[in-house]
């Protein structure tokens, strides 16, 4: 009797284990996946800011300030947020895989974008004709983007949310009006 004890109370601790070596492997992949949306989210908020200057005014295409779209989060981050989707069960993490999806299609369209930024043989006003489904496009996915990141990442914060929409919308803003960055007492209020 004291044999088969000992193998039961084997068998359940070793599968205790493996569910608490499981559990927090999740924790670890979400904690990486909400790091990766921070960053993203602050890529698109620069993005979003360049777009709306020059997707309005073309003799801003003749600015780099204005035509320097970032990509630089997503491209670090792309094959990393690739290896942690295969281990997210899809029912279970229906936002991040939202996210991510509308992610891949605004970036497309960021390339794209620039792809025709760069076009040294195009006018501004060509350059401006053919980016204007692209950039409706970019927004489209950009705002689905972070939508989703909204709802991933302050899941039960909603107060936390509306401040980060507002952090962004008050960079976007000073982006574009050109102000200097604020300093830190300005940073302060609300």
């Amino acid at each position: 009797m004291p044999l088969i004890g000992a193998v039961v109370g084997g068998v359940i601790g070793a599968w205790a284990n493996s569910w608490w070596r499981e559990r927090e492997a999740n924790k670890a992949r979400e904690r990486e996946l909400k790091g990766i949306a921070y960053l993203l989210s602050a890529e698109h908020a620069y993005n979003a800011s360049r777009m709306g200057v020059f997707s309005k005014d073309a003799d801003f295409l003749t600015l780099s300030s204005f035509t320097d779209l970032q990509m630089g989060a997503w491209e670090s981050s792309r094959a990393r947020v690739a290896q942690l989707l295969p281990t997210l069960k899809v029912a279970e993490h229906e936002q991040e895989v939202g996210f991510l999806t509308a992610l891949t299609w605004y970036y497309t369209e960021i390339q794209s974008i620039q792809a025709i930024i760069e076009d040294d043989e195009l006018t501004n006003d060509q350059k401006k004709e053919l980016m204007s489904g692209h950039v409706e496009a970019a927004e489209k996915y950009g705002k689905a983007a972070m939508l989703f990141a909204g709802e991933y990442l302050f899941k039960g914060h909603p107060d936390d949310a509306a401040e980060y929409q507002n952090l962004f919308s008050r960079e976007a803003k000073r982006l574009l009006s050109g102000e200097e960055q604020p300093n830190e007492e300005e940073q302060s209020e609300p």
